[in-house]
């Protein structure tokens, strides 16, 4: 609850630069909270900026560049013609849409503040001073702040977007392909629907190329990791092949290469690809992964879904196999407001297959090639996802500095593992996964949960395990190591545009518990 919308009058206090109100201004900002005004209170402030001859290049520069503006809806508009002072009744309720558990700080006790708390700057001062402004609410990522911190983009390009109509295949599609495969340095990308369709797309066309079948069939065999979100082997079955699971490092969760090398020396199976999960954030180990692939002539496919940004030896994940699946559903790194994914590849047919395939089939109107989907990219995602892709890696980079603040205050905890990547890989951290012993995991998150501390199991049952998978897949050897880390792990909370304090809150209240 860092969300305060500023009454004019208080602006106009500090803009005066009146003692208590530039107090209250300097807390604001050094405990990190948001202020707010309305878009509608400008004309205002530009009246009182002439009439005191205030220098408005100053006001720009040291206020207005730390202050969001609200969009007023017309909805808004008219409900607020029902309140006496209407101008402050619109900030209110445009406030209390977009942080519905903000503050409204003024010094008209009288307003109608429609269900939000409110303080006068002296009140102001005085809490935030005792530390009693909020109670501990901690998310495992807070989405409502992200769209706080660039909503003014996003509002804009939503609201241009609808203006002009191209609400299928619209231009944004396009401009976000371009931008994202200059990103990742990949030759072509293709949008869809979601991260579970670009997988499957994307084996649909190494079907049509590789076997000039629509479909794999199931003596088709694709290797995958068991520790991974069902999408991925969901998908291989979609496809018409099997998934064949192997065994995690139990360092980093991603599937063991020595295994995976183990395998194919010993397999009489058809295999033919392997997808491998950069799971959290953190790479495979890419460099045996594309030998292997080599030497026993398989495609890989990477499945990118929480790995955007991240890279393998200075080389953007997604870009180093034939072809990268992505996810942007709203908790990944690069997250729009709803379902959306992308397809990368270098190969050219692919690229043109999933392209097709993901418009019915259609090669044009007027003639269907191939059996194909409804999975294109919509173009109000992609409209969002390039306003969020601007601010890509400052948050991976932010997503990184909390995960070394966990590190540090885990390190002399002997009881929780930290998360490993090799040395090649970058890793940005869609999740900060701990392991815990199995007798402890539980008892941990209920601790939290009980200190407004959230946290989730990614992921309690393996793939092996569920039902969908029984006589449809191809288990190598044991995966006791799949197993035992469905038993241990624990995501914390971690996200962009996290505070300082409530990491250290989630650092402390764990220490708590096992010191």
């Amino acid at each position: 609850m860092n969300d305060i919308l500023l009454d004019l009058t208080v602006f106009f206090e500090i803009l005066l630069k009146q003692n208590t109100a530039l107090a209250v201004w300097n807390k604001l900002i050094s405990y990190n909270y948001q202020p707010y005004l309305s878009s509608s209170s400008i004309p205002q402030i530009e009246m009182f900026i002439t009439k005191h001859k205030i220098d408005r290049s100053i006001v720009q520069r040291e206020l207005l560049t730390k202050i969001k503006f609200i969009t007023n809806t017309g909805k808004e508009a008219r409900e607020s013609i029902n309140y006496f002072d209407c101008s402050i009744a619109l900030s209110i309720i445009s406030f209390k849409r977009i942080a519905p558990y903000g503050i409204v700080l003024s010094n008209n006790k009288r307003q109608n503040y429609f269900g939000l708390r409110y303080f006068d700057i002296q009140e102001f001062l005085f809490y935030v001073e005792n530390n009693n402004l909020e109670n501990v609410n901690i998310p495992m990522l807070d989405l409502k702040a992200e769209y706080r911190f660039m909503m003014e983009d996003i509002d804009h390009s939503l609201s241009k977007m609808i203006v002009n109509d191209k609400y299928i295949l619209g231009p944004q599609v396009k401009e976000l392909e371009n931008t994202i495969s200059n990103y990742l340095e990949s030759p072509y990308a293709i949008g869809c629907s979601s991260g579970t369709d670009a997988i499957v797309l994307s084996l649909r066309a190494f079907a049509i190329k590789l076997k000039a079948r629509e479909y794999f069939d199931k003596s088709d065999y694709i290797i995958t990791t068991p520790f991974t979100f069902i999408a991925t082997a969901s998908a291989i079955l979609r496809s018409g092949a099997t998934p064949v699971f192997i065994d995690i490092d139990p360092k980093t969760l991603n599937i063991d290469t020595q295994k995976l090398s183990k395998f194919l020396k010993k397999m009489t199976l058809k295999v033919i690809g392997i997808i491998p999960v950069h799971l959290f954030g953190g790479a495979c180990q890419m460099d045996d992964i594309q030998n292997i692939a080599k030497e026993n002539k398989l495609f890989i496919l990477e499945d990118v879904a929480q790995a955007f940004g991240g890279s393998w030896n200075n080389k953007k994940l997604g870009s180093l196999g034939d072809a990268g699946s992505f996810s942007f559903y709203p908790s990944k790194n690069l997250g729009g407001f709803g379902d959306a994914g992308m397809v990368i590849t270098s190969d050219k047919e692919v690229a043109q297959l999933v392209s097709i395939l993901a418009k019915h089939g259609e090669n044009d109107k007027n003639n269907t090639n191939h059996i194909g989907y409804n999975a294109r990219l919509d173009t109000m995602q992609a409209a969002i996802l390039l306003d969020r892709i601007k601010h890509i890696d400052f948050f991976i980079k932010k997503r990184i500095e909390i995960a070394e603040s966990y590190s540090n205050g885990f390190s002399n905890i002997p009881q929780i593992e930290v998360p490993k990547s090799y040395s090649k890989a970058h890793h940005v951290y869609n999740q900060y996964t701990i392991k815990v012993p199995a007798d402890k995991r539980d008892a941990l998150q209920d601790h939290l949960a009980n200190r407004g501390i959230s946290t989730k199991i990614y992921y309690p049952l393996p793939l092996h395990k569920m039902k969908v998978f029984n006589e449809r897949c191809y288990i190598f050897e044991d995966l006791v190591e799949s197993e035992s880390a469905s038993k241990e792990v624990l995501s914390i909370p971690i996200g962009p545009v996290m505070r300082e304090e409530e990491v250290i809150t989630v650092i402390n209240e764990i220490r708590y518990f096992f010191n």
